[in-house]
């Protein structure tokens, strides 16, 4: 993975040079250069993105790093959001309306990008409806972003945590591992930085568990917070609308 991000060594060093405090960190990279990368050069994400739509396309290790972390910073980012996408499918698939279940899944892949269980649907679907090949291209596409988040640590300490750009990949992690989720829960470092803590099972026979810990900078603090932020905003613009009628309600009742 490093090797295949070289060419991105020297301008992501320049930026690096830039900022006296890296904050939270993945294959070396500060998450801000990043960030400022997209704001400079969304257009440049957009394309990447519809290379993983397009079949023929050849998508490189950077290419999917790039995916992968940037799309954090894209307008369109709901993490959590994205967790309630996968029902529609399912829905879809259970009355075996396969070809819409493929239609579908490509407009929330690319509405979504990066959206790792999207890529994985897409590639159930085409699977239903007989076609290997385009199985196999999905599934390539699924394995280049979620491989992104899974070599990004061990796992195994807050320092090495897998650093992900949403929940749900944790679980999709998980089940790469071939574990199961027992216990989960939300702590910090020294520095404030979110992560989540899961408990699976190593073995479910004997019992036998283990920590595994996530870094969730990127779906904590720019999706989960903002859309709280959101929610506040628009419940404190509904309240500000609603004021004016009140009072004129009031008046009417006092001329009355």
């Amino acid at each position: 993975m490093q090797r295949s991000l070289f060419t991105l060594c020297l301008y992501f060093g320049s930026l690096m040079l830039l900022h006296a405090q890296q904050g939270v960190t993945v294959y070396g990279f500060p998450l801000d250069t990043i960030q400022q990368w997209v704001e400079e050069s969304p257009e440049e994400l957009q394309a990447i993105n519809e290379k993983c739509l397009h079949p023929d396309s050849i998508v490189y290790e950077e290419e999917y790093f790039l995916l992968y972390y940037g799309s954090a910073y894209l307008d369109g980012y709901s993490p959590y959001g994205e967790k309630m996408l996968a029902s529609e499918v399912y829905e879809l698939l259970d009355k075996e309306k396969y070809q819409q279940a493929v239609e579908l899944c490509l407009d929330q892949v690319r509405q979504h990008p990066a959206y790792c269980r999207g890529y994985y649907n897409l590639a159930v679907s085409y699977d239903y409806l007989g076609d290997s090949t385009m199985t196999q291209i999905y599934l390539d596409r699924f394995y280049g972003l979620l491989g992104t988040a899974f070599y990004s640590g061990s796992g195994t300490s807050m320092d090495s945590a897998f650093v992900v750009r949403s929940v749900d990949d944790e679980y999709l992690i998980i089940r790469e591992l071939g574990y199961q989720r027992n216990e989960q829960h939300l702590i910090d470092d020294d520095a404030g930085v979110p992560y989540d803590m899961l408990t699976v099972f190593v073995d479910e026979e004997t019992g036998e568990t283990t920590d595994l810990f996530f870094n969730i900078y990127q779906p904590y603090e720019l999706g989960l917070k903002k859309m709280f932020m959101e929610a506040k905003l628009e419940e404190e613009q509904n309240g500000s609308e609603e004021k004016p009628g009140k009072r004129r309600r009031k008046r009417r009742k006092d001329r009355g």
